[in-house]
């Protein structure tokens, strides 16, 4: 019987544990007065200065960049962390908070179609029967939730997040085997911030007196709460777990993220779910799951799982926050 690596376990769920506090942490956000746009520009900018003075401290060298990896950075940090981090916040902001988690699981289904063209990785059976689960457990998550309908709008930015969540996972795949961990994380947090910024600035968001909340200890402790816990330590206590235990049993750990969003949810906001929206959920849970299974080779060693959200093979793995 295999051993397990419990300290490397043990990791692996306080990260889950600590990405399931997201939600619940951007709705006590959202109850300061902040709008999403405010949230992800504090996550994304109290996140950037701890990676900073990381890349700082470190081998400076290794941030030595050319034009065109310029052009890479600018892109992934764009897409994969300001567009990201805003269709998230705003499904958070729009939907309950468990149907959010569940249509951004649902990123491993565009990861899996997306590899085949981009990386050359076959379709095999169980990819399709995991993305016909996925597929089949937003529609039911898409549902009339308890106490109200899905609004459109809040539904496209569900989908949105699972998209650019994938996509995060495919430039991280690009990007790992070039570029070092402090760059990967220096530039794409400083063009999404940049991307931020500049939405934030034609929306008028920065433009005024302060907001209120900006007097708010209590935003403030919400908004570093949200960059340290769930961002900053989280990836790291990942990071450390995946150095222990195989990336495809890390995965299956992570899917303890959905739980505590489910139960902080209903315990703290008092948020139901119907039972197609839980039966949807635990769809999508299991395609993530299914994805992670080893095909069987007789007297050859199994090939490693397909990349998720946030279970790539360590030198797959994309260098940068998982959530």
């Amino acid at each position: 019987m295999e051993r397990v690596n419990w300290h490397g376990a043990l990791m692996v769920l306080g990260a889950a544990a600590l990405w399931g506090t997201i939600g619940l942490l951007s709705r006590l956000l959202y109850q300061q007065g902040l709008t999403p746009i405010q949230v992800v520009a504090g996550r994304i900018g109290l996140t950037w200065i701890v990676f900073t003075l990381a890349a700082a401290l470190g081998d400076r060298r290794s941030l030595r960049i050319g034009l065109r990896d310029a052009g890479f950075f600018a892109v992934y940090g764009l897409v994969s962390v300001a567009l990201f981090y805003g269709c998230w916040f705003y499904a958070v902001s729009r939907l309950p908070v468990a149907v959010a988690v569940i249509l951004l699981y649902t990123a491993p289904a565009y990861v899996t179609l997306l590899s085949a063209p981009l990386f050359g990785e076959r379709l095999t059976l169980p990819k399709l029967a995991a993305l016909a689960l996925t597929l089949a457990g937003a529609a039911l998550v898409a549902g009339r939730p308890a106490g109200g309908t899905i609004p459109m709008d809040g539904l496209l930015a569900g989908l949105g997040s699972g998209l650019t969540y994938g996509l995060y996972s495919l430039f991280g795949k690009a990007a790992a085997p070039r570029y070092s961990r402090s760059a990967t994380l220096f530039y794409t947090f400083s063009f999404g911030l940049l991307g931020v910024a500049l939405v934030g600035w034609a929306q008028g968001d920065w433009s005024g007196p302060p907001p209120a909340w900006a007097g708010s200890p209590m935003a403030w402790l919400l908004l570093a709460l949200l960059a340290l816990g769930p961002t900053v330590t989280a990836y790291y206590l990942y990071a450390g777990g995946l150095e222990r235990i195989d990336a495809s049993k890390a995965s299956m750990l992570a899917t303890l993220e959905p739980v505590v969003s489910v139960v902080l949810a209903a315990a703290v906001l008092h948020e139901p779910l119907r039972w197609p929206q839980g039966l949807g959920g635990a769809m999508v849970v299991g395609a993530v799951l299914l994805l992670q299974q080893r095909p069987s080779s007789a007297g050859k060693p199994a090939p490693s799982a397909e990349p998720t959200p946030r279970a790539e093979p360590p030198e797959k793995q994309p260098k940068g926050i998982m959530m």
